[in-house]
């Protein structure tokens, strides 16, 4: 969780909020966290495992592979969370490599 706050506060330049559902115990409740209503964006900085575990509801990963530890540090997931709840849909996966490309002057 120290990764997480600190790449947290690199990124926004600020202490990040910290939520009982992003810590390392995620698992069970990142999935519940997600299909509630939501306003306007977020933007949660958590460990990979705890993206791992997701599911489109019907028991199928909702991110296409596993996250698996050291070599999935920086990567970075976007999802389109429905306004009213329901399951989130993948939008990109960008590992830190990726990043290059998305630079621009």
């Amino acid at each position: 969780m120290d990764r997480a706050i600190a790449t947290a506060r690199l990124a926004f330049g600020r202490v990040p909020e910290v939520v009982p559902w992003l810590r390392e115990d995620c698992e069970a409740d990142l999935q519940e966290q997600l299909l509630k209503p939501h306003d306007g964006n977020q933007v949660m900085v958590t460990l990979s495992t705890c993206l791992g575990v997701l599911t489109d509801g019907k028991g199928d990963k909702l991110i296409p592979f596993k996250p698996a530890g050291h070599e999935d540090y920086g990567l970075a997931v976007f999802l389109l969370r429905p306004e009213n709840g329901g399951i989130p849909k993948v939008l990109a996966c960008a590992w830190p490599e990726d990043w290059i490309d998305a630079a621009h002057d």
